[in-house]
């Protein structure tokens, strides 16, 4: 298996964690918040470009947010609203 495939399986665990938690009972904008909070108390980009992206062992913020949105029906200006607000 090479490294590309390590990490891509990986990042897709990540998603699979942050659907696993809205799961146990976190609500889904509450999760969508303080990921957003998380990411401006670090400093981090919201989005990068794909090039960038390829050497990151978690999806990007954004990417997280969307994956949950898309699970719960939550549409995506909603999801970047609740996102952006916290």
């Amino acid at each position: 298996m090479g490294l590309l495939s390590i990490v891509g399986a990986f990042i897709q665990r990540r998603l699979e964690a942050d659907l696993d938690a809205a799961k146990a009972g976190f609500d889904p904008g509450d999760f969508i918040r303080a990921l957003g909070k998380i990411t401006r108390a670090n400093m981090m980009p919201p989005e990068l470009g794909r090039l960038e992206s390829s050497y990151l062992t978690h999806p990007t913020p954004v990417k997280r947010i969307l994956k949950i949105a898309e699970k719960y029906s939550t549409p995506k200006d909603e999801t970047l609203k609740l996102f952006n607000r916290a």
